[in-house]
């Protein structure tokens, strides 16, 4: 730009923009003719001798709020409570200061609530490995009881938030300039919305509480090394149909991958962090190969994933018995029937009418689960001499049972529709039992009483 009428002379030329390093021409001798040229490079960088529009504000502080102004110093007891000076090393003199009116300690600290200020919006998509650092000033004395006032500086990306610097519930009389530097993804995902928030908080009890904030700066950390390629798996053995979750753990920040899954599903990958399915038994090597700016590493790991044959299970039934048959899977076998026995053979014998789960596990570990429906009982499971009375039949509403002995323990009534699937499932007793059949649909069901686990009758009866 250009200015119509300076006097002669030396002058400090400072220039920068938000999303830019502030350059400056220190001394520079003005002419008539004279033209100076500042280039910026990229970054950001604040030490608030210009006006980068940060946002202050405050919740309920009477005093004490945020000032972009040349420090004025306090002092309680032997200790700095307000900062004299800005922090040196940076153009000019001016810091973000809360309360600046000097006088006394307390006469323009925080008080009763809290001040806040918030950087402008940063943009770090583009960034390798960026990394931030600022100096800040906190107070925190005097009053009755412990100080208990707070300071935090935090960083988001627009969906979370982390705090780089936490101080609370404690005396904090430093008196100093401290400084902080950290890598931003140690504590949050960088992304196009960055924001830095400093926040000081006033809690009762009278405490003086001063802060200030200076230097701000974000670089990024060239990349310039190769990387070097690593990466786990959640497991490398299991049981055919099996998902393994890969993880990259490569260095020097891989911006790209490039996956081999022998035996896999998919059997490439660009993700960083990929899932895979397999589905034939066998050994399979796994190969990765990151990527950077400067060049990529590749790591093989052979015969890194072990998928092992599940057994497959056929069943049969016959009367009071159930039977498995196994292929596949790896002998030795462990068998459990889930009858009341919990029966442990290959075929579960002396089982009343019902479907039976059976589950079979190999010396892998690798387990498969299959159902036998036994229809019909053995001869000792039948039970002789049971006397009752079923009426009507064909029945429109209420079905009457009628035991007309008291000798059982306990009995149960099942009734199945015509393809064998239980409908209905009830406890009946001694005497008249009385069965609702008005939310049947019509048609024709079979009637089973079971006494003291043995069957004592099977009809047929008739829906109308």
């Amino acid at each position: 730009f250009f200015i119509p009428a300076i006097f002669e002379g030396e002058y400090d030329i400072y220039a920068g923009k938000w999303g830019y390093i502030t350059a400056a021409s220190l001394d520079f001798g003005v002419t008539s003719t004279s033209s100076v040229d500042l280039y910026l490079s990229e970054g950001y960088y604040d030490d608030f001798i210009l006006d980068f529009n940060w946002d202050d504000s405050e919740i309920g502080a009477s005093t004490g709020n945020w000032e972009r102004e040349e420090p004025v110093g306090t002092t309680f007891s032997i200790y700095m409570s307000n900062p004299e000076d800005d922090v040196t090393g940076d153009f000019g003199n001016k810091c973000y200061v809360t309360g600046n009116g000097g006088g006394a300690a307390g006469d323009d600290d925080v008080d009763d609530g809290t001040v806040i200020l918030e950087s402008p919006i940063f943009d770090l998509s583009d960034y390798d490995e960026p990394t931030i650092s600022f100096y800040y000033w906190f107070f925190n004395d005097g009053g009755s009881g412990t100080p208990n006032d707070t300071l935090t500086i935090s960083i988001s990306n627009g969906s979370e938030i982390s705090d780089l610097v936490k101080v609370d519930n404690s005396l904090f009389e430093e008196g100093e300039w401290l400084y902080f530097s950290g890598t931003i993804s140690d504590y949050i995902d960088p992304s196009s919305t960055m924001q830095l928030n400093v926040r000081i908080a006033d809690t009762p009890d009278g405490h003086i509480c001063e802060g200030a904030i200076d230097k701000f700066e974000i670089k990024d950390t060239e990349i310039t090394v190769v990387p070097v390629a690593a990466f786990i798996a959640d497991n490398i053995t299991g049981c055919e149909p099996y998902t393994i979750h890969f993880t990259d753990e490569s260095d020097n920040s891989p911006s790209s991958w490039t996956w081999v899954f022998e035996g896999g599903s998919p059997a490439t990958s660009p993700l960083e962090n990929p899932t895979v399915e397999y589905t034939t038994p066998g050994t399979y090597d796994v190969t990765l190969t990151a990527t950077n700016a400067v060049g990529s590493n590749t790591i093989v790991l052979n015969d890194y994933i072990t998928i092992y044959d599940s057994p497959s299970l056929t069943t049969s039934a016959g009367a009071g018995t159930a039977t498995v048959i196994i292929s596949g899977g790896t002998a030795p076998f462990d068998i459990v029937w889930n009858d009341d026995a919990e029966q442990t053979t290959e075929t579960a014998t002396g089982l009343t009418i019902g479907i039976y789960t059976v589950t079979v596990t190999d010396a892998n570990g690798c387990v498969a689960t299959a159902e036998a429906n036994v229809q019909t009982v053995s001869v000792e499971n039948i039970l002789a001499g049971f006397n009752y009375t079923m009426y009507p039949n064909p029945v429109n509403d209420i079905l009457i049972i009628q035991v007309d002995e008291n000798i059982y323990s306990a009995m149960q009534l099942i009734i199945e529709d015509i393809s064998g699937r239980i409908i209905a499932e009830k406890n009946i007793s001694y005497g008249e039992n009385k069965i609702s059949m008005l939310e049947f649909p019509a048609g024709i069901y079979s009637i089973k009483i079971f006494a003291d686990n043995k069957i004592a009758s099977l009809n047929k009866i008739v829906k109308q």
